[in-house]
């Protein structure tokens, strides 16, 4: 067999001849050695127009640069690890030999769909998931599956490779080509793709900033930046014998979801009705344990409340079994690097766990027989009415409340501002001389 010295061989790239039913063909990585090319598959497929054979480079194609990128260190890495291995002079069969040995260093690259399934699965196996939910996420993975095939012409979407570019072009293509009118439905297709996500950081799979644009990129459910206006001309509160129903209720829960959600709700309600913003933000660095308040650049308002924010001992209690989650924010609603000043991405955190955290309460207002299903902003609607009940002055009010002005306490809370007058003029009144 001839031996061949060792200025040579280089590898190259080519497509082989046969497409498959899309149209795309493999690429391999060759060596010309002994009369003959050695090959082997880079698990890259491409159609013939997206790879340049004389610059030797993936062209027309979203993942371009970092196929391109995948293929240079392959490149590189083959010929050194030839270099070290054969010294001065290299045959056929030593290349064939080295291809076809595993690198030990080198994890196989995982398939992302093959993975989201298997960590639905694996959620629904834990409890995480009921059966309808499993079920929906599936199908919801699938219909990303169809767009990563169809649309960019992709035969594999690698975990190490996602790119956040890939998700915008699937909200878009969601919401212009599908015609999906529900921006919260578009958002629930994306769960189950983010959730795997998350579980392969935490799993060590990829590195989290790697994926850190992607796993918030929800789509905006309002046009605007973000506003806790729900639905002033009509306040939804609990009455007290409610919220003692309620909290009976919290404090016989678990450790778990609901029970979180239900803290926070609490935690809102004890702390002068903290909005939902304000609870996903709030910092361990904001409380003052000492002194027993919050201190707090609200992010509505971007001022801190002109009146601090008392803890009573509930709200302490809370936080109790908050301590040690997260080293940055109280109730783990953010990663701690995460980039507070990022207001799109803060966006999109705080809606989504708007969301979380409803569905948790609206079971929870199932599960005890309300009226109303239950909803985070609520809290903040109970603290008022029951202050306004218990004759706290509507001026305090306003200011725990963080409101721009008494104006705006007075307009949302104006049918219970009548009863409070109509009592309080009595006990004027009714006072004899």
């Amino acid at each position: 067999m001839a031996i061949f010295n060792f200025q040579a061989p280089k590898a190259s790239f080519s497509l082989r001849n046969i497409p498959d039913k899309q149209g795309r063909k493999a690429l391999y990585i060759k060596f010309f050695i002994d009369g003959k090319y050695v090959m082997k598959s880079t698990d890259i497929w491409l159609k013939p127009r997206q790879w340049d054979s004389v610059e030797q480079l993936v062209i027309n194609s979203a993942e371009a640069n970092e196929l391109n990128k995948i293929l240079y260190n392959l490149k590189e890495k083959t010929e050194r690890l030839i270099k070290q291995n054969y010294g001065e002079s290299v045959t056929a069969d030593d290349i064939r030999a080295l291809l076809s040995e595993k690198d030990p260093e080198q994890k196989p690259r995982r398939d992302f769909i093959e993975y989201a399934k298997e960590v639905n699965h694996t959620l629904y196996n834990k409890g995480k998931n009921g059966y309808r939910s499993w079920h929906s996420k599936d199908m919801n993975i699938d219909m990303f599956a169809n767009f990563v095939h169809e649309k960019l012409e992709l035969k594999t979407l690698y975990l190490d490779g996602l790119q956040v570019t890939y998700f915008d072009k699937y909200i878009a293509y969601r919401l212009n080509e599908r015609k999906n009118k529900s921006r919260e439905g578009i958002n629930k297709t994306l769960v189950p793709l983010y959730e795997a996500i998350k579980y392969a950081v935490k799993t060590g799979e990829i590195e989290a900033p790697s994926v850190a644009a992607i796993v918030d990129n929800y789509i905006s459910i309002r046009e605007t930046k973000y506003s806790t206006k729900i639905s002033e001309s009509k306040v939804r509160f609990l009455t007290e014998d409610q919220m003692k129903q309620l909290a009976d209720f919290w404090k016989s829960q678990g450790k778990g979801s609901r029970k979180d959600a239900l803290d926070m709700f609490f935690f809102s309600f004890y702390s002068c009705g903290l909005r939902i913003s304000d609870l996903v933000t709030l910092e361990w660095r904001h409380v003052d344990l000492k002194e027993k308040q919050i201190k707090k650049v609200q992010v509505k308002t971007k001022k801190a409340p002109s009146v601090t924010i008392p803890l009573t001992e509930s709200a302490i209690e809370i936080l109790s079994r908050w301590k040690g989650r997260n080293s940055k924010y109280v109730f783990n609603c953010l990663e701690e690097d995460f980039d507070i000043k990022n207001e799109e991405a803060l966006v999109r955190k705080i809606n989504s766990w708007d969301k979380i955290i409803n569905g948790h309460l609206t079971r929870t207002s199932t599960t005890l027989n309300f009226p109303l299903n239950l909803t985070i902003h609520m809290a903040r609607h109970t603290f008022a009415v029951i202050a306004l009940n218990n004759g706290v002055d509507v001026y305090m009010i306003s200011k725990l409340l963080g409101h721009s002005s008494i104006v705006a306490t007075e307009k949302t809370y104006a049918e219970f501002l009548k009863e409070k007058v109509t009592d309080d003029a009595h006990r004027v009144l009714d006072l004899h001389f």
